[in-house]
């Protein structure tokens, strides 16, 4: 029975604020009615105003903080692949990365790539390093790569490198 009461507790919190955002204002108008009925139109204009305001401005935090909510959940079920998007279609796309991890997967095969397209991919994996300035990791690759293409030019190249500016 309560197995399901606090999924998607993001879009449960949105549509509650909507609810009540919208109770709210339909109250104050009423309410505002009713003094208006009864003579006070002054008191009337100012409780539908007011009300009207305070129901409206008042819900766009708790809607910010159902946004908040489930957005981050979109984020964790990224990050631990099971994502199923939620969210609206106006959010922008993240680039996939340059980089795809090579083929071997034990620590030595890595650290001594032998296929050509191990060497390739850490190669461009350098190059990526070298543009974004992170000359650590891009040496690092290049070292294990010795030999392939102009890798040795580019350790030279990573070794004149002034750092400490």
């Amino acid at each position: 029975m309560f197995n399901n009461l606090f999924e998607n507790i993001g879009e449960k919190i949105k549509n509650a604020v909507k609810f009540f955002a919208i109770f709210g204002i339909v109250f104050s108008i009423l309410l505002g009615i009713d003094f208006i009925i009864e003579g006070a139109i002054l008191i009337g204009i100012i409780v539908t105003l007011l009300g009207f305001l305070i129901s409206w401005m008042s819900s766009w935090l708790l809607y910010g903080y159902g946004e908040l909510i489930q957005r981050c959940i979109n984020i964790d079920k990224k990050l631990s692949g099971t994502h199923k998007d939620t969210t609206d279609t106006t959010t922008p796309q993240q680039p996939k990365p340059a980089y795809v991890k090579p083929a071997t997967t034990s620590n030595n095969e890595f650290n001594h790539p032998t296929s050509e397209q191990d060497k390739e991919v850490l190669y461009q994996f350098a190059l990526e390093k070298i543009k974004d300035k992170q000359y650590k990791f891009a040496y690092n690759a290049l070292k294990r790569i010795r030999g392939y293409k102009d890798s040795d030019a580019l350790i030279e190249r990573i070794d004149n490198i002034d750092l400490t500016v």
